[in-house]
């Protein structure tokens, strides 16, 4: 198999209604989405995103300037294409954009390898289970009321989730909101400002 295309699309996905964290507004998120063809008509997946679409272009040219290291390659060859693009990043460092675009490029060579086999990708790690417990991760954001909170939580609960990630607003946050924990007001007992 051979890599033949490298197909990029650029999207922004407005947010029902912004999400606030700690130390970020978020009200869309724009992502890169890729796609690699093949010479046998599989095609691997991936994107990599921004919050709010910024600087989404920048994100895209950086993804579109590794497309030589995989273009013509056996997406079988992960490590190799991998290894030839963090060598490549060496003199702007590994982080960042380099990193996002680089895990885009893996990603979608790794979706490719599934796909050839037939098999997800866990069974040929050499999966020991078939079941892993999850949490519930997205959600339960800064910037609801306490009563939405609630409502959120017990959503998931009737999901089956028995575990959830809350967010805690850093003091700074919460002064500069001039509220408690979920939009409560400063007074709100349990919330108590620290220097």
């Amino acid at each position: 198999m051979k890599v033949t295309g490298f197909k990029t699309t650029l999207v922004e996905v407005p947010l029902d209604r912004p999400i606030r964290t700690a130390i970020h507004d978020m009200r869309s998120v724009g992502c890169v989405l890729l796609e690699l063809e093949t010479d046998q008509g599989i095609t691997g997946e991936s994107y990599v995103l921004t919050l709010n679409g910024l600087r989404l272009g920048a994100l895209h040219e950086v993804v579109r300037g590794f497309s030589h290291h995989v273009e013509g390659q056996d997406p079988h060859n992960v490590s190799a294409i991998f290894d030839s693009m963090w060598r490549e990043m060496n003199p702007v460092g590994h982080k960042g954009y380099s990193i996002a675009a680089l895990s885009a490029i893996d990603t979608a060579c790794w979706d490719l390898v599934g796909k050839a086999a037939g098999e997800p990708l866990h069974r040929l790690f050499g999966a020991c289970r078939e079941r892993v417990w999850t949490y519930a991760s997205g959600g339960l954001w800064l910037s609801a009321s306490i009563d939405e909170l609630v409502e959120e939580a017990a959503k998931f609960v009737e999901s089956g989730f028995r575990a959830m990630k809350i967010r805690l607003g850093s003091p700074r946050y919460l002064r500069r909101c001039g509220t408690g924990a979920g939009g409560a007001p400063d007074n709100w007992p349990g919330y108590r400002a620290h220097g």
